[in-house]
């Protein structure tokens, strides 16, 4: 969860570990939720299964996206991180200068994979390359709805609104 008394880094790498644990808690809860290669490694999260398992839950088209506490996603979704190739002799990461909504919200799947999976992108390998460039309230908007979304698709799943507290690592 968010913490207004954190700064913005100690938040985002609060994030990064609760992205981390949450990936794992789906898969723990349900192996449809685990994407694996050929020989039965977990390679992520199978997010195809993950829309299929909400829409069931909640029509998408039915929901209220303002009443889950992760509206933001609805018009603002995390810029794209990208390898500049454009002088190959020195590539450099760049973040897109693509516009606010330009994915347009039309299902689970697009929430979970232009929002909160690049989110987690974004955090987990742009935040190592560089400081992110920008916005600070926008990031700390971005962290919020990360939060709120995934609590909430815990609790819609499996009535586990602290899911972060319900794993042990061994």
């Amino acid at each position: 969860m968010y913490h207004s008394d954190l700064c913005l880094h100690k938040n985002i790498e609060r994030y990064i570990a609760s992205a981390a644990k949450f990936e794992f808690y789906l898969i723990f809860k349900d192996y449809r939720f685990a994407k694996t290669d050929s020989y039965g490694n977990v390679k992520g999260v199978c997010w195809d299964a993950l829309a299929s398992e909400l829409e069931s839950t909640k029509s998408f088209c039915e929901f209220d996206i303002s009443r889950g506490g992760f509206a933001y996603f609805e018009d603002s979704e995390p810029k794209k991180l990208m390898l500049n190739c454009s002088h190959c002799e020195k590539p450099e990461l760049v973040w897109s200068d693509q516009a606010d909504g330009t994915t347009v919200l039309d299902g689970w799947l697009t929430l979970l994979t232009s929002r909160l999976h690049r989110l987690r992108c974004n955090v987990a390998h742009g935040s190592k390359a560089f400081p992110p460039q920008g916005d600070y309230s926008r990031s700390e908007k971005l962290l919020v709805a990360g939060w709120a979304l995934m609590s909430w698709i815990a609790d819609v799943c499996w009535g586990e609104s602290n899911w972060e507290d319900t794993l042990v690592f061994y």
